[in-house]
């Protein structure tokens, strides 16, 4: 069975970096941090040699590949920073964000 607080740390997660990159950016973008991904990084071995989350970014507007890039790295600084308030004590860096954009 799942670890509750894994669960519930990740919707904390998810709501921190969707909040976040809406103030930078604006409410035309919507993210959602993969929960799937999310939960096999935290409980199997691949994650600590990765170190890579999935993000799906729903624009509902066009953007530049300027932007793009911009809210990429944005997605990137912004998770680890979160993941260093939330996992305290299993803080591992994440070394890249995959975006999928829809």
């Amino acid at each position: 069975m799942a670890n509750p607080q894994l669960y519930s740390n990740y919707r904390l997660i998810n709501n921190l970096l969707s909040k976040t990159i809406r103030q930078e950016f604006g409410s035309h973008i919507t993210i959602n941090l993969n929960p799937l991904k999310y939960m096999l990084n935290r409980t199997h071995y691949s994650y600590w040699v990765e170190g890579v989350e999935q993000v799906s970014l729903d624009l509902k507007q066009p953007v530049s590949l300027k932007e793009l890039n911009h809210i990429e790295s944005r997605l990137l600084s912004s998770l680890n920073m979160i993941l260093k308030c939330v996992e305290l004590e299993n803080f591992k860096e994440i070394k890249k964000v995959n975006v999928l954009i829809t």
